[in-house]
């Protein structure tokens, strides 16, 4: 049998061969290639001659052709002129027709936002933040049990007065502990805590979810959620521009929150990734601040206590988000006022009248106020259960220096 090596031996004179076949090859081509290009040089020294003629002549040629252009070009100038003025007065004209369209457009944009997102009336409003902060006080009834007697003993309490303190709604901690000792109605096992635990929540859904346009900006985009940081970016930049042109920056907040919110009889399929998105974000959105909730103002809690109580807080939550987007895709800006803001618009406010524009008694005060409307007159606001809701300007995106009351703060008077 032939070996390896033999077989390798072989194959190497073949290309031995092959390889002195390509040398030879490539001599001869380069040989042709040498004549060609001498060919060529000789073709182009005659070509080049003859060119440098053609040029002299187009040349003397062009230079007769340019000055007749000249002389035509002179002529038509005035022509040009002409046909410019009628430019600027047709450019006119279309600018007018433009406006009159986009005035057109406008009106229909404005006749159609009217019918999907008309005025709500301020009753409305009210009737519903009320129905609200209801259903808040209902929840905190059902999931308070601690008695007052070891209520200054109980970091949660602590916690839920620091923040009461810290929201505004609560100026003296040492007089609403008195206050509470006090009062025959708060030595019921769990409502003083139930006191505390709705003026907390209560503020935390005003203000984080009524007050916030932005509330459900809390997520990620790669977790098909609205970016917290767009949110961010968003309140940031609404601030900056509302300096400038307070309609417009409210008209811009007022669009991009209608954006978000497809017509139903939108069935593309962006726009229902739009929904799924706004979804997802929401209930994102709700369930990480009833978990923050639930940890600070409740405390150890078994699964069977704390499971019904957290599901019964978020759909509180929820209902409190679709509110708020109703309220937020209006040109009307929704204001939150605690405490210091109410005594910053009118320094009695923070003393009980029975006339008070600001106030109204918590439902405790009820028997107290039948018997004497005006027994409680004169005193002073021991807790602010909830605070009071302003809405600032109107449904034409004007008067936002003025402010209109559309609910009440509720005030505990000891």
């Amino acid at each position: 049998m032939e070996s390896e090596f033999d077989r390798l031996e072989k194959a190497y004179g073949r290309l031995e061969r092959h390889a002195r076949l390509r040398e030879h090859a490539f001599e001869a081509q380069r040989l042709h290639d040498h004549n060609l290009i001498e060919e060529h040089n000789v073709r182009y020294d005659k070509l080049r001659a003859l060119c440098e003629q053609k040029v002299h002549d187009s040349h003397e040629k062009a230079t007769r052709k340019v000055q007749g252009a000249q002389k035509m070009a002179w002529d038509m100038s005035e022509k040009c002129e002409a046909s410019r003025r009628l430019c600027r007065e047709l450019e006119n004209e279309i600018s007018t027709l433009k406006g009159t369209v986009r005035s057109m457009q406008s009106a229909q944009m404005e006749s159609a936002d009217a019918t999907r997102w008309p005025s709500q009336p301020a009753s409305t409003i009210e009737h519903k933040l009320k129905v609200l902060l209801s259903h808040v006080r209902q929840w905190a009834n059902r999931h308070s049990k601690l008695p007052l007697e070891e209520l200054s003993e109980n970091q949660t309490f602590n916690t839920i007065v620091n923040r009461l303190v810290d929201r505004g709604c609560l100026a003296d901690p040492v007089r609403l502990m008195k206050c509470l000792r006090d009062s025959k109605i708060m030595q019921k096992p769990g409502k003083a805590f139930s006191l505390l635990l709705t003026a907390a929540v209560s503020f935390e859904i005003m203000q984080k979810i009524i007050g916030d346009p932005f509330f459900a900006f809390a997520g990620r985009s790669e977790d098909n959620m609205l970016p917290a940081h767009y949110g961010q970016v968003l309140t940031e930049l609404l601030k900056f521009l509302n300096d400038g042109d307070e309609k417009s920056c409210e008209a811009v907040r007022c669009q991009i929150l209608r954006l978000l919110q497809p017509a139903t009889n939108n069935q593309s399929e962006s726009a229902g990734q739009i929904r799924y998105v706004i979804e997802r974000s929401q209930k994102s959105a709700v369930s990480v601040l009833a978990a923050t909730i639930m940890e600070n103002f409740m405390g150890e809690q078994s699964e069977d206590e704390s499971i019904p109580a957290r599901m019964g807080l978020e759909s509180i939550m929820l209902e409190a988000v679709e509110l708020s987007s109703s309220l937020w895709t209006r040109m009307a800006r929704i204001q939150t006022a605690n405490l210091p803001v109410l005594s910053a618009i009118e320094e009695s406010a923070l003393v009980y009248r029975s006339s008070s524009k600001w106030l109204e008694p918590h439902s405790i005060h009820g028997m107290a106020l039948e018997a004497d409307p005006k027994s409680l007159d004169g005193c002073d606001v021991v807790l602010l259960c909830s605070p009071a809701i302003l809405r600032a300007g109107n449904s034409d995106g004007e008067d936002y220096h003025k402010g209109s009351l559309l609910k009440k703060a509720v005030v505990w008077l000891g």
